[in-house]
């Protein structure tokens, strides 16, 4: 590596209390571990170092909006490894029932979906944005009440 990552560090360690309380602050209201998230920031920081300058803004500015660029990062990872769609904005308190609730339906559907065959797909994404029952006849040959009991059928194949 031809770059010195010495002055890198330096800005790690001088502005830690900063790492910290922007830590606190983006992490607070997700799933996210604290100490999970404080490294990936850190990561963050010292990779991104060279974009920083003193002249466009203060140091915990750019801090705090590399921590809500890892958060992004984060939660739409999470998102992608249980192939479930859900906005970063979603992510709620580990404490609420209603969001533990509302995650285990999610990757139930994911996993029942995984295994569907195409039309079975497009039978549940046309129930999910409520297509009126002309649309469903047309695209999939089929009622709306059919295609309610086709989804409840592979969702009983377990």
């Amino acid at each position: 590596m031809t770059r010195s990552l010495a002055p890198r560090f330096a800005f790690v360690l001088q502005h830690a209390r900063v790492i910290d309380a922007a830590t606190r602050s983006v992490c607070s209201g997700t799933l996210l571990s604290f100490e999970d998230f404080r490294s990936e920031l850190v990561v963050d920081l010292v990779e991104t170092f060279e974009k920083w300058s003193p002249d466009r803004g203060a140091a915990s500015t750019w801090i705090y909006m590399r921590a809500r660029h890892v958060r992004r990062g984060l939660v739409r990872q999470s998102i992608r490894n249980t192939g479930v769609p859900l906005l970063d904005t979603e992510v709620l308190p580990e404490s609420a029932f209603a969001s533990a609730t509302r995650i285990e339906a999610r990757a139930e559907v994911g996993m029942i979906l995984e295994r569907a065959e195409p039309e079975d797909r497009i039978a549940a994404l046309s129930l999910v944005r409520e297509w009126p029952a002309r649309r469903v006849r047309d695209r999939l040959g089929c009622s709306t009440v059919a295609r309610t009991k086709r989804l409840a059928r592979l969702g009983a194949e377990d």
